[in-house]
């Protein structure tokens, strides 16, 4: 086992790595067409990132990186910037993929804060879904838990099945109305021109990556999606009272608060939003100031 990233985690021989769509090697820049950013590598980056342009195994990759002598910590710092920017697709065997695991759960108990892996979709529907998916691994967990304390609040076995399907299909196409609200905006902005926006999921976090769009398309975006969100939940809502599901209505209203969570400073949504806001109230007190 290797170790090719505090955040990247451990790798085995038998992984396959290689490049995230959207970006592109030239000469010495690496190019994302996801939001028009260029990277500028240095020629030990380069050397590590040049294999990667077709899917290749470790332990081929181990073997070309050894005939540059690159030095460890040079490698780890090329694979930690290309996890930063969702850059890395890393297909595990079962013996890396438990290794992996071992490795993030070990450092989790000595109490040590380490990131998911940054992952990129396809900027459409289909990758939206599967996103959106991958990001609710974690939750089922707290699928079941809902599902057991139903059962022990003497809730008739029937209702507690029902409890986890509800809530992954609320769940999963509220957030998909949510994402696709922002990725319809960001394809329709004037500012989007040839740069092909891609989801990007972090543990259970997701969202799209994309080239800047002009101010008022953005702001729309950070309050639309949320919203959108929110009315598809409401359905739920409507017709858990309507059947009289007063657990599916506490599921429908958590999700919904869910969404609107967006618009607190912490996530991205709230920070369009925190920003317009901020800057309207400096130029307004800007224009409103006297000078004497």
């Amino acid at each position: 086992m290797y170790s090719i990233g505090y955040n990247a985690g451990l790798i085995s021989d038998g992984d396959v790595l290689s490049l995230a769509q959207g970006l592109i090697l030239k000469g010495g820049n690496l190019y994302d067409s996801a939001n028009g950013a260029r990277h500028r590598l240095s020629r030990s980056a380069r050397y590590v990132i040049v294999p990667l342009i077709q899917p290749i195994s470790w332990q081929d990759m181990r073997k070309v990186l050894q005939q540059k002598f690159l030095p460890t910590e040079s490698i780890r710092r090329v694979f930690n910037f290309l996890d930063g920017i969702g850059g890395l697709v890393i297909k595990r065997s079962w013996t890396g993929l438990v290794a992996d695991q071992y490795y993030r759960i070990n450092v989790k108990l000595h109490l040590v804060s380490i990131n998911k892996p940054a992952i990129r979709y396809s900027g459409d529907i289909r990758g939206g879904i599967r996103a959106i998916t991958a990001g609710m691994n974690s939750l089922v967990g707290l699928m079941i838990l809902s599902a057991f304390f139903g059962y022990g609040a003497n809730i008739s076995l029937a209702t507690v099945l029902l409890i986890p399907p509800v809530f992954y299909l609320c769940l999963l196409l509220s957030t998909l109305c949510h994402e696709m609200v922002h990725l319809y905006m960001v394809n329709n902005s004037r500012k989007w021109g040839l740069y092909i926006p891609v989801f990007l999921r972090r543990g259970a976090r997701i969202g799209v990556l994309h080239r800047g769009m002009d101010e008022v398309a953005e702001l729309s975006s950070a309050f639309l999606g949320p919203i959108v969100g929110v009315a598809m939940a409401s359905c739920f809502i409507c017709l858990s009272l309507i059947d009289q599901l007063w657990f599916s209505w506490l599921i429908a209203v958590s999700v919904a608060i869910f969404h609107l969570i967006s618009w607190l400073p912490n996530f991205s949504d709230g920070q369009i939003i925190w920003q317009a806001i901020k800057e309207r109230v400096y130029a307004t007190a800007s224009k409103n100031k006297i000078n004497y």
